[in-house]
């Protein structure tokens, strides 16, 4: 029997300092909800805050169209009405289709053209360092072992978006969607090219919007016509190298 007692005894004080110590964590909780809601805080905004989290997740960031619009050195709501009365939708649509017609299926579709339309196709975002030995040959002999005629792919005209002289050996004509990761790769090597190859290689960018897969691709080609309808070239080669840049840092557009 005395052990008994000992055993109640022991138990009795395990469970007083059980007790204890949740009395302890309860109070120590209240005490800090009060202080949090005497700073001003609300319980639902911690609740959310925690759900959304401090979790260490990285937190996109969104860029509106018209601030890229305005980095153009163009007007946002010219630009935005332009856009909304659907001015290029067509002429967006026509050149998609006439690039599929010269073969393009995916994005960036680009093309290596010298004179008489003679020229090849080059396999979507290719890298400097690949386009480079290409490039190299055709100034050196005019063509390669897979110059063709381009004949279904329309001649480059003064209706064309052009960088770089008029004149160069080469044109490079890219069709491409502003949404495309890989078109954010060639445009940075295109730009890379002109630097590397100054006046013998010129830049003709055609629109090639995937609405499958990038649902904002024709409205920002028309944006891009626009600006170039109401600023010319300047503002549209500064509209395209200021909206890939965004694109490129991972952050989001809204129209």
């Amino acid at each position: 029997m005395p052990q008994a007692n000992t055993t109640e005894a022991a138990f009795a004080k395990y469970f007083q300092t059980g007790i204890l110590v949740i009395g302890a964590f309860v109070i120590g909780y209240l005490f800090s909800e009060v202080r949090y809601l005497k700073s001003g805080g609300s319980l639902d905004k911690k609740a959310n805050i925690q759900a959304e989290g401090q979790l260490g997740e990285p937190q996109v960031e969104t860029v509106t169209l018209s601030s890229i619009i305005e980095s153009a050195g163009a007007n946002a709501n010219n630009v935005q009405t332009c856009m909304s009365n659907g001015e290029f939708s067509k002429a967006v649509s026509d050149e998609s289709a006439a690039g599929q017609k010269a073969g393009v299926n995916g994005t960036p579709g680009n093309f290596i053209v010298v004179g008489n339309n003679q020229g090849e196709a080059i396999a979507g975002a290719l890298p400097f360092e690949q386009l480079k030995p290409i490039l190299d040959q055709y100034i050196a002999s005019g063509k390669t072992a897979n110059t063709v005629a381009l004949t279904d792919l329309p001649a480059v005209s003064e209706a064309d978006h052009l960088r770089g002289e008029k004149g160069a050996k080469i044109t490079i004509v890219e069709y491409s969607d502003f949404d495309c990761p890989f078109c954010f790769r060639f445009h940075t090597t295109m730009q890379q090219v002109l630097d590397e190859y100054d006046g013998q290689v010129n830049w003709v960018y055609r629109d090639f919007p995937l609405p499958q897969l990038h649902p904002n691709a024709p409205k920002l080609a028309e944006a891009a016509e626009c600006i170039a309808s109401q600023n010319g070239e300047e503002a549209f080669w500064k509209f395209a190298d200021a909206y890939y840049t965004v694109k490129g840092e991972g952050k989001n557009v809204t129209l």
